[in-house]
């Protein structure tokens, strides 16, 4: 009787372990009774295979990303995660709450699973693993229980985005939504991976703005015709190009800002004139100016990233 949690599926495909096997991204299956030969199964979907690898779908238990301790629950490693008490069956966590974290580094192409912080699987993917969780429930074995005595119990779904820089001057004078605008970076700070991206939130809808930037951090309070602080000081860049209006959510981003490219000059704007590259060692600081209707325009908190090799 397994339950199921996975990552980056097309919300379309139907995830299973069994008859045919089948399912989209990547998902974790686990028993909570013990009895099967797997107890433990990852699903990674064939469009995902890295390069010199040949398994996909269900991965066999002496996979590497088994890390060793197979898919039985009667290993070593899954009776002492789950002994019995508290556990019904000791190697399954059934009738007991466990937490399942699925980490994934779309950077480094490496998934993580994890029960109770503990380690379990780690494998590699190619590609990307965006898209929508899924939870689930099968029972392989319709002989060994009825269905009353199968169930799945959900609880505290959370899916967060990991966030890189740090934070300050703030928090930013509030705006007409009654809220105070932030800038965050999300992706990789590591230059070669190319691969940050700005976000201006809790903004008034429909309002027109930037991303400014500047290697130089300041105070500037007031600024004419604004409210709030301009937190960067020095040469400020204007990310005019990518100029834009907030969303209905009241957001706006704008992708690859570092653009860490050998003969172009990248696309952080820097003036006197023309775009820069971030080379490690270097911090940039961000912030985002907005229009705020009939009201005069406004800054978000600003935050800071330092680039590394």
């Amino acid at each position: 009787e397994y339950a199921h949690i996975g990552v980056g599926g097309d919300g379309a495909t139907f995830n299973s372990l069994v008859s045919p096997v089948n399912g989209s991204g990547a998902f974790i299956a686990f028993t909570g009774d013990a009895g099967a030969i797997s107890d433990y199964r990852w699903f990674r979907d064939c469009a995902n295979t890295p390069s010199g690898e040949t398994d996909c779908t269900t991965l066999p238990s002496d996979h590497p990303s088994y890390l060793g301790h197979g898919s039985n629950s009667s290993g070593a490693f899954y009776q002492a995660l789950f002994p019995s008490p508290p556990s019904t069956v000791a190697g399954s966590p059934g009738n007991i709450w466990t937490t399942v974290d699925i980490e994934v580094d779309n950077v480094t192409g490496v998934i993580s699973f994890l029960f109770d912080d503990t380690l379990t699987f780690q494998g590699d993917f190619a590609g990307t693993f965006d898209g929508f969780v899924s939870l689930g429930l099968v029972d392989v074995f319709t002989s060994v229980s009825g269905a009353s005595d199968v169930f799945t119990l959900y609880d505290n779904l959370e899916v967060v985005e990991i966030f890189i820089g740090s934070s300050y001057c703030g928090p930013a004078v509030p705006n007409s939504a009654s809220l105070s605008g932030v800038t965050t970076a999300t992706g990789s700070d590591v230059v070669a991976d190319n691969d940050v991206t700005l976000e201006a939130s809790d903004l008034p809808q429909n309002q027109f703005g930037y991303f400014l930037n500047s290697m130089t951090q300041a105070f500037t309070f007031p600024v004419p015709n604004s409210q709030g602080a301009r937190c960067l000081g020095g040469q400020i860049g204007r990310y005019t190009a990518d100029a834009g209006v907030t969303d209905g959510t009241g957001s706006l981003g704008t992708d690859v800002l570092n653009a860490i490219s050998g003969g172009g000059g990248g696309n952080i704007p820097s003036p006197p004139g023309g775009n820069v590259c971030a080379p490690a060692g270097q911090t940039w600081n961000f912030q985002y100016w907005h229009r705020d209707g009939m009201n005069p325009s406004k800054f978000s908190k600003a935050i800071s990233v330092t680039f590394l090799d």
